[in-house]
């Protein structure tokens, strides 16, 4: 390719007046902040009259991701500010390592406030998993649902992370990323792991049967797991997947089993387990390795993982059962 003077002769930027652009870009930008007042100061103004069910405009403006975050769980922060913590911390550390750094001091900080231990631990998750997801999905307000406590056969307490539905938007990575957050949360607060071998209940045959339910009679997976998959990382994982219900359709086999309070399938669980850890534990276990993360090598284990061949019908199904990604 022909040069002319060292540069290029097809670079698109010959002949701009590149500082006079960056000049209406920057106006262009302070024409839309100033825009954008406008309406806020309207909708205030129009709320104030005490016509709306609330005074209050719902949807609050951020400027960044830490922002965004912020003010994505003000209820469930309750006043807490963790946006110039995240500042600095992306500052230093891509997304990954700050999600899981800010899970964990938000989790300390309400701990040391005198807050109990599951609002601990579900803030700080909802937290972690807002930076993972930019901050811009519903999946940390909507996807999970709650965290509990729960009790091992030994009497030790454990996590276990409740998931929804809405968990989907967040993407298979950012789910099972969800977890190894939980699980860093759980080592830093004293919790043991989850043991799911319990007298006369068999929680991996439940997870297996459900899931095996879940793709014939509500919908498929991104991929296709094998049962021995499934068991290995149910033997494995640290915490609990679990969740609510999403669908009237029921086990067979595994009904009534103590530690699980449903019969009926829990797709947001479901999907987390087959599309997150299992479906993606290559690029899990990546990533992990990357932020040397203990404890999660078993994930080496899981071969046999297929990608599902998609088809109109398939998507179809898959995409009437999305909820809208933006809160």
């Amino acid at each position: 390719m022909s040069e002319e003077g060292g540069r290029d002769v097809h670079d698109p930027l010959i002949g701009l007046d590149i500082k006079r652009l960056e000049k209406e870009m920057a106006r262009y930008h302070e024409w839309f902040d100033e825009r954008t007042e406008e309406a806020y100061n309207i909708a205030i103004r129009a709320r104030s009259l005490g016509l709306d069910h609330t005074t209050e405009v719902e949807i609050p403006r951020a400027s960044d991701l830490a922002g965004r975050t912020e003010q994505l769980l003000s209820h469930h922060l309750d006043g807490e500010e963790v946006a110039d913590d995240i500042r600095l911390l992306l500052a230093d550390f891509d997304r990954e390592t700050t999600a899981i750094k800010m899970a964990e001091l938000v989790s300390i900080r309400l701990r040391k406030k005198g807050e109990d231990l599951k609002k601990c631990i579900d803030v700080g998750l909802r937290v972690g998993l807002a930076i993972l997801t930019e901050a811009v999905l519903v999946a940390p307000l909507e996807g999970i649902s709650e965290v509990r406590l729960l009790a091992n056969l030994d009497g030790s307490q454990f996590l276990s992370v409740h998931f929804a539905g809405p968990i989907r938007a967040a993407g298979g990575t950012e789910a099972a990323l969800c977890l190894v957050i939980a699980d860093q949360i759980r080592k830093l607060l004293g919790l043991k792991k989850y043991n799911p071998l319990v007298e006369n209940d068999d929680e991996p045959g439940r997870l297996i049967e459900e899931l095996r339910i879940y793709e014939r009679e509500v919908s498929n997976f991104q991929f296709k797991v094998s049962d021995e998959d499934v068991k290995h990382t149910i033997l494995n994982l640290p915490v609990e997947v679990s969740g609510i219900e999403t669908n009237p359709v029921e086990v067979v086999l595994h009904r009534g089993l103590k530690r699980i309070e449903t019969d009926r399938v829990r797709g947001g669980a479901l999907r987390v387990l087959n599309d997150g850890v299992i479906g993606r534990s290559k690029k899990l276990l990546k990533v992990i390795k990357e932020l040397s993360i203990q404890d999660w090598n078993w994930l080496e284990d899981l071969r046999n993982i297929k990608q599902q061949n998609s088809n109109i019908t398939a998507q179809k199904s898959q995409f009437n059962e999305v909820i809208s990604g933006r809160p």
